[in-house]
C-alpha cells in the first residue's frame, strides 16, 4: 500500500512540475512552441530537473526521452526509479503524437450520399474516413419529445462540442431511436459476462462504457472549438433535429496538400492534457471550406475534427458515439494514452483487448431503441423463427463482410526491431498481444516484409505460422499492449542481399484477413561482403573426434584424413576453397608453417573432409585451416593438436612426392571468374604458397632407401616423345628409415658440404632431394641441416670411394646387406625420418650433367 501511494505521489508530482512548465511557455509569444518537438529531445534531467532528489534522482541522466524509454524496456533502471517508466512512455507517446501532426493534416470536404445499403455505406466513407452527410432519419422527433428534450437539457453549447448527456433524461432516451450506422457499437458489447466468454443473455449487466447519446443546442453566432465531437477517436454521427448549422471539417492525419490549409497543433494545457492536441481557436477563420446544413446525419469517422456555428435563432443537434471495426484501433490507441494519465481507462483499454470481445457487425443493420441498443447479446432477427434459407449470392456477400470485418479488427503490430543482423538474413523482434479462443483451429501467424531503405514497395515477404514463431514469454514494459508477447523470427538465409538498406514490417493473418501492416522499423544496412569467417574449431582425424593424436582411417603411412567444421559465415559468398598449412611438430623436423594447397569443398554429414597426402611417415604434424570465397581469404584458423602419420605399412606402397613432382592446386576459382578481382584472387593465392614451388631447381629423381636405387628419365633428344629410364645404385644408410621412396626434383645444397645449420639456400631445398658433399662435419649432422630445411630426401656425395664396402664405411659392406654407418651410436640417427643414400662419384657426375 505504501508502495502505490508513493507511486501516485510522485506521479502527482511530476505531473505538477510539467503544469507549470506549461505555464512558464504560455507566458511566450504563443504556446505552440511549445508543441515543438526538440523540446522533447532536451536531457531528461532538465525535462524534470525540479524532481532530482526524490525517487527521480540524478541517476536518470539520459540525453532524451527516447533514450529513457529504451532503458526502460531494458530494464536499465534501478528498481526503485521503474516507477517512473510509465510517465516517461507517456512523454514519449506525445512526442510521437506531435511529429505525426505536425506533418500532416488537411481539411476534409463533406460528400453527400443516399446509399441505402450500409455494408456499401461502410465501404465507400466510414473505413476510408471520409466524412458523409446521410439524409435525415425516418424516424423523425415528434414536437412533444423535442419540448422533453430541450427540458431536460436546456443548456446552451458554451464552445465545446460535449453537449449534454441524455443520461439523466430517461424519458427522453425511451423514446430515442438509435441510427442503423450506430448499432454496431463494441462499446455495448464491454459487458461483464460477455467478456468472461459465457454471456447470460438475461442476466447480463449493462456496459459500463456506453456512451450515451448528447443534446447540442448552438445560438445564433455562437461557435464551437474545431476539437473532436466524440472522445477517444470514436466515429460521430451528428443528427441535426432543428435549426440550420455551418460546419468546417479538419482530418489532422490526412496527407496536406497546396490546396488544403495545415494547422499547428497545440499540446493540451495541463500535464495530465497533453496529448489532447487544439488546432485553431478560430476555425471559420483559419479554414475556408464552410458548409451549411439543416437537416441529416453528419457522419464523422474517427479522429475527423469539426467546428460548428449557429444559423438562425437556433439550432439543435444529437450526437452519437460509437466504435466500430473501423475505428477500434483508433479508440484503443488513444485509450492506452489515457491510460498513463488517467487510470480509469486501464479497464476499456483492456475490455477492447479481450478475446471473448464479439467484433462482428450486421452486413445490413436497422435503426432501435436505446433500450434495444443498450442490451449485449442481442436478441437475434429471427430468432425462434424458421429461418429463410439464403442464397449463394447472399452467403457469399456475408462471407466476405465477415473476413473484411475481421481483417480490420486485427491488431495492428507495432514497429519490428532488428535484434540481430546477417549479410543475408535478419532476425526480427516484436511485440503481439494477438491470440485466439481456445478451441480455434483457424490458421494465423505473421506476414514479414522486408523493402529497400523506407520504399513501400515489397522487396520480399514471408508468411510464418504462429506455431513456428519463438516467443519470449509475456513482454514487460510493454505499457499499452496488454497481454503482449515477445516474439522473434529470423529471416532465412538468402533473402537479403549483402551492403543493402532495408526496412521491415509485420502484419498478423488469421484465415482470410490481414490485419493492417505495421509502421516501418528503423532501416539497417546489412554487413559488406566480406573473405569468411575464422575457422575457430581445429581440424581432426577422422574416425576419432577424441582421440586426435593417432592417425586412423587411412590406407598409407603417408596420409593424413582430417575432418573440420566449415566457416559459421561465410562472408556473404559461397565458399570457393580452402587452405591447408601444415608444419612438422618435431624440433628437429622443418617447423615453419606451409601452404599444402587448395583444397575444394567435400562435406560429409555437415563436415569437411580432406585427404592430405605425400607426408613423411612416423612424423608429427599440426594442422591449420583458411576458407576463401570470391572476396578474400579468411584469417587462418586453429592449429589441430598434434598428429602423427602411420609407420606400419609395406614400404612400396608408399610414395612420398615432392616439388617438381606433387601436383598442387593453387585455387579453385572457377575460370569463367574473368572479372579483375577474380584474377587480383588468384594471384594472391598464388602468392600463400612456397615461391619456389613454381621453379625448377633440378632434375626430377625418384630415391628409394629400400631398393637401393635412384631413378631419372632421360631428356627425349629425338622429339618422338620417349624417354629413357636410367637406374643408378645406391647404398642406403643403415639408420635410413627404409618405408617409403620419394620423388622430387634434385637440388645441391649451399654450403656443398651442408655443414651449416639453416641452409643459405633452406627454402629451395624444402621438399626436394639434397645432393651433399662429403666431408668436414659427420654425416648425420648433414642429412639433420637438410631434414630441418624441409628436404624429403639426402644424397650424399661418396667422394673418393670406389665401392660400397668398409673402404667406404667403417665396418659396412653393401653385399652382406650392410648399410652405410653401421657403427654410428643409435641415437645419433633416432631423429631421422627422411631417407639417406650414398652415391659415388662417377654417378653423381652423371646427376650433376643432368642439372645442364
Amino acid at each position: 500500500f505504501e508502495e502505490k501511494m508513493a507511486v501516485h505521489s510522485i506521479r502527482r508530482l511530476f505531473l505538477y512540475f510539467l503544469s507549470s512548465l506549461l505555464a512558464v511557455s504560455g507566458q511566450s509569444d504563443t504556446a505552440a512552441s511549445f508543441t515543438d518537438v526538440r523540446m522533447f529531445n532536451k536531457p531528461l534531467s532538465e525535462l524534470t530537473k525540479d524532481l532530482v532528489g526524490t525517487s527521480l534522482n540524478s541517476q536518470l541522466q539520459f540525453p532524451d526521452v527516447t533514450t529513457a524509454l529504451s532503458a526502460c524496456q531494458h530494464e536499465q533502471l534501478p528498481k526503485d526509479e521503474i516507477k517512473a517508466c510509465d510517465n516517461i512512455r507517456y512523454l514519449f507517446d506525445v512526442k510521437q503524437l506531435v511529429e505525426s501532426s505536425q506533418s500532416v493534416g488537411a481539411e476534409a470536404s463533406l460528400q453527400k450520399s443516399d446509399e441505402s445499403s450500409f455494408s456499401q455505406l461502410f465501404v465507400d466513407f466510414i473505413e476510408p474516413r471520409k466524412p458523409v452527410l446521410l439524409k435525415a432519419s425516418e424516424d423523425s422527433w415528434s414536437e412533444e419529445n423535442l419540448l422533453q428534450l430541450k427540458q431536460c437539457s436546456d443548456v446552451e453549447t458554451d464552445g465545446t462540442l460535449a453537449g449534454t448527456s441524455l443520461s439523466t433524461c430517461p424519458d427522453v432516451l425511451a423514446s430515442l431511436k438509435v441510427p442503423a450506422i450506430a448499432t454496431n457499437d463494441y462499446m455495448v458489447r464491454l459487458t461483464p459476462c460477455a467478456l468472461t466468454g459465457e454471456p447470460n443473455k438475461e442476466a447480463c449487466l449493462p456496459s459500463p462504457f456506453i456512451q450515451t447519446p448528447s443534446f447540442l443546442q448552438i445560438r445564433q453566432g455562437v461557435t464551437t472549438d474545431l476539437n473532436s465531437a466524440c472522445p477517444l477517436g470514436m466515429t460521430a454521427v451528428l443528427e441535426i433535429l432543428y435549426g440550420a448549422i455551418d460546419i468546417v471539417i479538419y482530418d489532422p492525419v490526412a496527407p496536406s496538400s497546396p490546396s488544403s490549409h495545415s494547422l499547428v497543433p497545440v499540446l493540451g494545457n495541463t500535464a495530465e492534457m497533453l496529448h489532447h492536441l487544439s488546432y485553431s481557436s478560430s476555425p471559420f477563420t483559419d479554414l475556408k471550406h464552410v458548409q451549411s446544413l439543416d437537416e441529416g446525419l453528419l457522419v464523422l469517422p474517427n479522429e475527423m475534427l469539426v467546428a460548428l456555428r449557429g444559423r438562425g435563432e437556433e439550432s439543435g443537434l444529437l450526437k452519437h458515439c460509437f466504435t466500430d471495426a473501423a475505428s477500434m484501433h483508433t479508440v484503443r490507441q488513444r485509450a492506452s494514452l489515457e491510460a498513463h494519465v488517467d487510470s480509469s481507462t486501464t479497464s476499456l483499454v483492456a475490455a477492447l483487448s479481450s478475446l471473448h470481445l464479439d467484433t462482428t457487425m450486421a452486413r445490413q443493420p436497422t435503426s432501435m431503441s436505446w433500450a434495444q441498443h443498450m442490451s449485449w447479446p442481442r436478441k437475434e432477427e429471427g430468432e425462434g423463427k424458421t429461418r429463410k434459407r439464403r442464397s449463394q449470392s447472399d452467403w457469399q456477400a456475408e462471407t466476405k463482410w465477415k473476413w473484411r470485418i475481421v481483417a480490420l479488427t486485427l491488431p495492428k503490430i507495432k514497429p519490428p526491431t532488428v535484434k540481430a543482423l546477417g549479410r543475408k538474413n535478419a532476425t526480427l523482434n516484436w511485440l503481439s498481444g494477438f491470440q485466439v479462443v481456445e478451441g480455434d483451429t483457424t490458421e494465423f501467424g505473421y506476414n514479414i516484409t522486408w523493402h529497400l531503405g523506407h520504399d513501400t514497395q515489397v522487396a520480399g515477404n514471408l508468411s510464418v505460422p504462429h506455431s513456428v514463431i519463438a516467443s519470449n514469454g509475456h513482454a514487460k514494459f510493454a505499457f499499452d499492449d496488454y497481454n503482449a508477447f515477445d516474439l522473434t523470427h529470423t529471416i532465412p538465409d538468402g533473402s537479403l542481399l549483402p551492403s543493402t538498406e532495408y526496412s521491415f514490417r509485420v502484419s498478423i493473418f488469421y484465415g482470410q484477413a490481414r490485419s493492417p501492416t505495421s509502421s516501418s522499423s528503423s532501416t539497417i544496412t546489412t554487413p559488406p561482403v566480406s573473405p569468411p569467417g575464422r575457422m575457430n574449431s581445429p581440424p581432426v582425424v577422422a574416425g576419432s573426434l577424441n582421440e586426435v593424436s593417432v592417425a586412423v582411417a587411412v590406407d598409407l603411412d603417408t596420409q593424413v584424413s582430417l575432418l573440420a567444421y566449415p566457416p559459421l559465415d561465410d562472408g556473404g559468398s559461397p565458399v570457393l576453397g580452402y587452405l591447408i598449412e601444415a608444419r612438422h611438430d618435431e624440433p628437429f623436423m622443418h617447423g615453419q608453417w606451409e601452404v599444402l594447397g587448395s583444397y575444394g569443398p567435400q562435406l560429409h554429414d555437415g563436415m569437411l573432409r580432406f585427404l592430405i597426402d605425400h607426408l613423411i611417415p612416423n612424423t608429427a604434424y599440426q594442422f591449420r585451416i583458411s576458407s576463401y570465397n570470391s572476396v578474400g581469404v579468411s584469417a587462418v584458423g586453429s592449429a589441430s593438436a598434434p598428429i602423427s602419420t602411420g609407420f606400419e605399412g609395406k614400404q612400396h606402397d608408399n610414395h612420398v612426392h615432392g616439388h617438381g613432382k606433387r601436383d598442387v592446386i593453387v585455387h579453385h576459382v572457377p575460370d569463367s571468374d574473368v572479372g579483375e578481382s577474380s584474377a587480383k584472387l588468384r594471384d594472391h593465392l598464388k602468392s600463400l604458397l612456397d615461391p619456389h614451388l613454381f621453379q625448377v631447381h633440378g632434375p626430377v629423381i625418384t630415391l628409394s632407401d629400400h631398393t637401393e636405387t635412384l631413378t631419372y628419365n632421360t631428356l627425349d633428344t629425338l622429339g618422338n616423345g620417349h624417354s629413357e629410364q636410367v637406374s643408378l645404385a645406391v647404398w642406403s644408410g643403415h639408420w635410413s628409415p627404409r618405408r617409403f621412396q620419394v620423388t622430387a626434383e634434385l637440388i645441391m645444397t649451399d654450403p656443398p658440404l651442408a655443414e651449416t645449420r639453416p641452409l643459405l639456400n633452406a627454402r629451395a631445398v624444402r621438399g626436394r632431394i639434397a645432393l651433399v658433399e662429403r666431408g668436414l662435419v659427420p654425416l648425420v649432422e648433414k642429412v639433420l641441416h637438410v631434414q630441418s630445411a624441409g628436404g624429403i630426401g639426402v644424397i650424399i656425395d661418396a667422394g673418393e670411394c670406389v665401392a660400397f664396402n668398409q673402404m667406404c664405411s667403417a665396418g659396412a659392406e653393401k653385399r652382406n646387406g650392410d648399410g652405410f654407418g653401421k657403427l654410428d651410436m643409435p641415437r645419433l640417427w633416432e631423429r631421422v625420418r627422411i631417407p639417406v643414400v650414398m652415391l659415388l662419384r662417377n654417378d653423381v657426375d652423371t646427376l650433376l650433367a643432368l642439372f645442364e
